[in-house]
């Protein structure tokens, strides 16, 4: 059986820089927007012990926005180049954007780049970028992703997971393993 089964003993500590990137311990590890209501919904890929971010716009204020800014504060410095991903199902386009701090504590945000924009979707859909941290006086940086309609009010809502923040690309089938041996753990089987 040892040799049917292959779980890597740890993942590089470069390869995944946000907590609780799948939502599996619901919402609390993420920072959400003023004017949304947050819950979790289903899944991604249908996994009954695992869950996904669900924003819902409140219809007031100007542009209209769901955000999930994760809580982690990571080191960074100019010439960084950072991976971003996530898994989403949006009624209004997404975008993925680094929030960049000049203080290692994340206490004092000086500029987010929303770059380009994810087309909206019904179906589940990945977005990816790679972001190069330019500034000279960046020490940190938070992972952020938002749907939004500019200008609002407008009532939409957006689902996120399988968040990703890493100094190196994510590879698929090592993800997959690391959520398959966490499945395992649990005694719970996902496909």
């Amino acid at each position: 059986l040892a040799s049917v089964f292959f779980f890597p003993q740890g993942a590089r500590a470069d390869t995944l820089l946000l907590a609780d990137p799948d939502f599996d311990d619901g919402i609390g590890a993420w920072m959400t927007g003023a004017a949304q209501t947050s819950t979790v919904t289903a899944d991604a890929d249908s996994c009954p012990a695992s869950f996904a971010f669900r924003g819902e716009t409140s219809g007031s204020g100007s542009p209209s926005v769901v955000r999930a800014t994760g809580g982690d504060c990571i080191p960074s410095q100019p010439g960084d180049l950072l991976f971003l991903e996530v898994r989403y199902r949006a009624e209004r386009p997404v975008h993925l954007y680094l929030i960049l701090y000049a203080g290692a504590d994340c206490t004092t945000p000086f500029f987010g780049e929303l770059g380009p924009s994810f087309p909206a979707s019904a179906e589940w859909s990945m977005a990816r970028r790679a972001i190069a941290i330019t500034p000279t006086n960046v020490a940190a940086v938070r992972y952020s992703v938002l749907a939004l309609e500019d200008p609002g009010p407008s009532l939409f809502t957006a689902d996120f997971d399988r968040a990703y923040l890493g100094r190196v690309e994510r590879v698929f089938a090592d993800d997959k393993m690391r959520k398959q041996k966490r499945h395992l753990a649990r005694l719970e089987f996902c496909t």
